[in-house]
């Protein structure tokens, strides 16, 4: 099954909306070495300079395309879409922001091939439902690469959260409803996926290597984590505490200090995923109850 297929397969949340600001547009000259300041996108716009400043999408329905130019600054967001609608961004190259792309109270909009380096925040959301992020790049961030919060229905395909401080995808603050297919979070500070207070997410065919947990649940609900690959994180493969009634089917977890690691979490069904070889142990159950363990390949376990 290729990653359309399984996109259109999962069900997308509900819609949130927020408030509206009044649009004016400002662009220096392209015959210059950069544009300078604050820029406002209102019609489609192709950038032909590197932008030394903040951008701001004023208008629904257009497109940016940044056709591989940077934009670079030292303020709170690099590009921001705030309550805005069918806006797509792509080809940007944003560094040196708190929030190097910010989505805000925003809907149904599209960020496709930007990259987000060297941010505090590579990529942010909040109030955002139903946006679609594919093939972006946020790497070396201070803090995390992809980060929804108050979040539903979003997709995430084939993106790239490598060496962040923190958490290469941070989905916290009841972020549910959101769909990972086929992403990479490698040697990032804590998570490769961290998932914290949000629930009916999917993770499908991610991985996650290198990272202190590949997949870490906090208090996390009724997620679906399928086919994802986790491989030499320093803790563990997937990592669950306080979390209930999630699904971990066809998961392969190797070289990891735990495979798969379970605390004070209760009635999770773990099928046909294999968990073997690990450093200290395959499978730790520790709390919980009513937790089902089917077909899988485990060598060492404790608690199950």
């Amino acid at each position: 099954m290729n990653r359309d297929d399984r996109i259109n397969r999962l069900p997308l949340g509900s819609l949130v909306t927020g408030l509206t600001f009044a649009a004016v547009v400002f662009v220096t000259s392209p015959g210059q070495a950069n544009t300078f300041g604050t820029m406002y996108i209102s019609t489609d716009t192709t950038l032909t300079e590197n932008h030394d400043g903040d951008v701001v999408i004023t208008t629904d329905n257009v497109t940016l395309d940044c056709g591989g130019r940077s934009i670079f600054g030292n303020r709170p967001v690099g590009i921001r879409l705030e309550n805005r609608t069918n806006v797509t961004v792509r080809n940007c190259q944003v560094s040196g922001f708190v929030r190097g792309f910010l989505i805000l109270n925003s809907v149904r909009n599209v960020l496709l091939g930007n990259t987000a380096n060297h941010n505090q925040f590579g990529f942010a959301l909040a109030g955002a439902s139903s946006n679609h992020l594919d093939g972006n790049t946020a790497n070396n961030n201070e803090f995390a690469g992809f980060a929804p919060g108050l979040s539903v229905g979003n997709t995430f395909s084939g993106n790239t959260a490598n060496l962040n401080g923190r958490n290469g995808f941070e989905i916290h603050l009841s972020s549910n409803a959101n769909v990972f297919v086929e992403n990479t979070a490698n040697n990032n500070g804590a998570a490769g996926f961290g998932v914290g207070s949000s629930s009916n997410n999917r993770f499908v065919a991610n991985t996650a290597n290198g990272n202190e947990n590949g997949f870490g649940l906090s208090q996390s609900n009724d997620n679906v984590l399928e086919d994802n690959t986790a491989i030499r994180n320093s803790i563990a493969g997937f990592s669950l505490g306080e979390s209930s009634n999630n699904t971990l089917a066809g998961n392969r977890a190797k070289n990891n200090a735990v495979g798969f690691y379970f605390v004070s979490s209760s009635f999770n069904v773990v099928e046909s995923n294999n968990g073997t070889p690990n450093v200290d142990i395959d499978a730790y159950l520790s709390g919980g109850a009513g937790n089902v363990f089917s077909d899988n390949k485990f060598t060492t376990t404790d608690g199950i």
